[in-house]
């Protein structure tokens, strides 16, 4: 759809942001930055979400953000959802990111209960935020760690993400932060679906 483009949450691209996002270095790059976006905490700070957006959101970071995974737990998840064979995950690695530096296919390299190596794709940022983490995974902006780094089995993972949901369409801490800078309506809305325009179709009276 033509108002469904890539672009930061920003009024200006910021500097720390090195396109397009689908180069893993770009990614990497960016979700590592702590950049002014209308969804960052510069403009929103995370103390303050659950005040502004109600019970349905959850307190603490959200705009960057780590999390541990041990080796059994993750082996555990991936095999309760997708009904693999896991005894150890050695690699994870990413295959695709998207326009917002999201991974939208991910092949898990793993041993099978055999001592067999094998391997296993992810194919939507759904499923990786699914399967990567018993908790779902705030994004599929993330950056993945094995822990030892250089170990063949490592004990756990460590994800350093980026953001809260699945990237596309409105951002709705962004656009709160944007409501909370003075932005209107019509300029929240122009800013997620460029090209769209605003229309009356109903009156209450």
């Amino acid at each position: 759809l033509p108002y469904m483009q890539i672009k930061p949450d920003a009024a200006e691209k910021p500097h720390e942001l090195v396109e397009p996002l689908t180069e893993e270095e770009n990614a990497r790059q960016w979700i590592t930055s702590n950049p002014h976006t209308f969804c960052s905490s510069h403009k929103v700070p995370e103390r303050n979400l659950k005040r502004y957006l109600g019970n349905v959101d959850e307190e603490g970071q959200y705009f960057r953000w780590s999390t541990k995974i041990e080796q059994s737990v993750l082996c555990a998840n991936l095999n309760r959802h997708f009904g693999l064979d896991i005894k150890t995950v050695n690699r994870l690695l990413a295959i695709k990111r998207g326009g917002s530096g999201r991974i939208i296919q991910i092949r898990i390299e793993f041993t099978d209960q055999n001592n067999n190596a094998r391997s296993h794709l992810l194919n939507s940022e759904y499923d990786i935020r699914l399967g990567l983490h018993p908790n779902f995974l705030y994004s599929s902006a993330i950056i993945i760690w094995p822990n030892p780094t250089r170990s063949v089995i490592p004990e756990s993972f460590v994800y350093q993400g980026a953001g809260w949901g699945h990237g596309a369409g409105m951002c709705q801490i962004g656009a709160l932060g944007m409501a909370l800078n003075g932005y209107t309506t019509r300029q929240i809305v122009e800013h997620y679906y460029p090209g769209s325009q605003l229309h009356k179709i109903y009156d209450r009276s």
